[in-house]
């Protein structure tokens, strides 16, 4: 069976960070913070553009405030669309938490959330109450060429400092209060990063280890794979001493369990090339969107099935926006990689 645009061996999958997707007359944080009708237009006009232009296949979405809004959006592109909670309402029209979203032009076979265990938190010493800022969404999809695979939608806690200034102790000199205040909030937001990480990973190897399927984790990580609230999410950085190994003293469970970052693997088709930021802030650019796929798709392990034949970027809107649909489209670029069955 081939992918639903094409008519060729293909599959794609897109993770998309809409930055604010909410329909007027509704607000998000602020109660003037309201698109106008010509806005929401060109911000509509925008995603709709991009997904007829790459044609992606299985889409993650963050920053919904409108998923009924989005629904009618992706419907008639042939898409299904599916979350686990609603958008979090402060007063009357005014939202402040998004949510993640999962489209899919084939059919959805099961649908969940990623639950918090309680065991894990405490040996990880972290409090009964611990839950994820923005709820990761997780459905099995039966997809051509693969068959089923286990998608997981994520928005990992910002580095947003997030502490209170009352929290700093003894200290009482503003100027102090407020330099501190920012880098404990900092770390604060690192520590709840990582945890997040944690009992995300946690949650899909249980499940791996269970209906042993594919596995594609796509959505906004708010870090660098590099940094080290993030290692547990993914084996890039021992996959070279896994391969060193002789094949009789290879970890098997390295091979199984661990996520691969897409662009690596796409990189092993066409050798090193530059990798293109995902956002800006302050006129550097970072890499903050990632599709982290199982062994199924790496061409090194004895399972891949298939491989990672094209990475995209689409940041044209970052670089001084050339149109009003790049004006109202999103402060992240699309990632998006293209999967064809191993020959």
């Amino acid at each position: 069976m081939a992918s639903a645009d094409t008519g060729t061996d293909v599959l794609r999958f897109a993770t998309i960070n809409l930055l604010n997707f909410i329909e007027p007359p509704l607000a998000c944080y602020e109660s003037d913070n309201i698109y106008s009708h010509a806005q929401w237009q060109a911000k509509c006009a925008w995603l709709s553009s991009y997904i007829k232009r790459q044609q992606p296949d299985v889409i993650a979405f963050q920053e919904v405030f409108s998923p009924d809004a989005l629904t009618r959006l992706l419907t008639p592109l042939g898409f299904t669309l599916v979350a686990v909670e609603a958008p979090g309402l402060v007063d009357g029209y005014i939202y402040n938490r998004p949510i993640n979203m999962i489209a899919s032009r084939f059919p959805v076979l099961e649908l969940g959330e990623v639950t918090v265990d309680s065991q894990v938190c405490q040996a990880m010493g972290l409090d009964t109450g611990f839950g994820f800022s923005r709820r990761p969404v997780w459905c099995r999809v039966q997809l051509p060429l693969v068959g089923q695979c286990d998608v997981y939608a994520v928005h990992l806690k910002s580095k947003r400092p997030s502490l209170d200034p009352s929290g700093v102790g003894a200290v009482t000199e503003p100027d102090a209060v407020q330099t501190l205040s920012r880098q404990l909030g900092r770390a604060c937001s690192d520590l709840l990063r990582g945890a997040e990480a944690a009992m995300l990973m946690h949650h899909i190897i249980a499940r791996r280890s269970q209906d042993r399927l594919p596995i594609a984790l796509m959505g906004d990580f708010n870090d660098g794979l590099g940094s080290t609230v993030l290692d547990v999410l993914h084996i890039d950085n021992q996959i070279d001493a896994w391969l060193a190994a002789s094949p009789d003293r290879r970890d098997a469970g390295v091979d199984f369990y661990g996520l691969r970052d897409s662009f690596h693997l796409h990189c092993l088709h066409v050798g090193a090339v530059e990798r293109a930021p995902t956002h800006y802030w302050g006129g550097r650019g970072n890499v903050l969107d990632y599709i982290l796929l199982s062994c199924e798709f790496d061409p090194r392990s004895s399972m891949s099935t298939m491989d990672v034949t094209d990475f995209r970027v689409c940041d044209r809107h970052l670089f001084g926006p050339q149109s009003v649909l790049d004006r109202e489209s999103s402060d992240h670029a699309p990632v998006l990689v293209e999967l064809t069955p191993r020959s």
